[in-house]
């Protein structure tokens, strides 16, 4: 029976995810995903110092490039989440690491068109503070391209179409928002 809320009693040597309560449960997932972000984040910085920028980046898209199937083939799996249209691909979206951490919209149109927009985005916010500059070349050429490695696991045919100016220019503003639909 899930009754743990916290682990401040006795050490369990054999201590199961399962023994947690579900709010301790949620309380930890919101937690790994912020550590997930946090890694990222950890060794672009540690690539960028020892690098510089370029050198970072370009690491940083080779490991997202290869992130996003792993990821996507993961949630799909433990999640029965089918097909290959954009509600497939946002349906699995919703549940990653990035997108928890972040508040977003999402209006689906058709299977195949939606609207997806961030209001809150936590690297986005954090560049913009450090005032580097670096949210430019994360936003308007990075993101998009990650955003279409995790479409293309379900279908090669998704795109992404920014409907704002990648940054933002204004702090006020929504993050991004994008227009995601298959061709054809």
């Amino acid at each position: 029976m899930a009754s743990l809320t916290d682990y401040s009693g006795d050490f369990s040597p054999q201590l199961q995810l399962s023994e947690f309560s579900h709010d301790t449960l949620v309380r930890l997932l919101t937690v790994y995903s912020q550590l997930y972000i946090a890694m990222d984040g950890f060794w672009y910085l540690a690539v960028m110092e020892r690098h510089g920028n370029d050198e970072a980046l370009a690491c940083d898209m080779r490991a997202w490039e290869r992130v996003a199937k792993y990821e996507m083939k993961r949630l799909t799996e433990i999640l029965n989440i089918n097909g290959h249209d954009v509600v497939a691909f946002m349906k699995a979206l919703q549940l990653t690491p990035w997108c928890q951490k972040t508040q977003y919209e999402m209006e689906i149109e058709s299977p195949n068109r939606a609207t997806f927009t961030v209001t809150y985005c936590p690297t986005l916010d954090a560049l913009e503070k450090e005032g580097k500059g670096r949210q430019v070349p994360i936003c308007a050429e990075i993101e998009p391209k990650i955003m279409g490695w995790y479409a293309s696991f379900f279908n090669p045919e998704i795109k992404f179409e920014p409907l704002t100016p990648l940054p933002r220019q204004n702090r006020e503003d929504a993050c991004c928002r994008w227009t995601v639909y298959a061709k054809g």
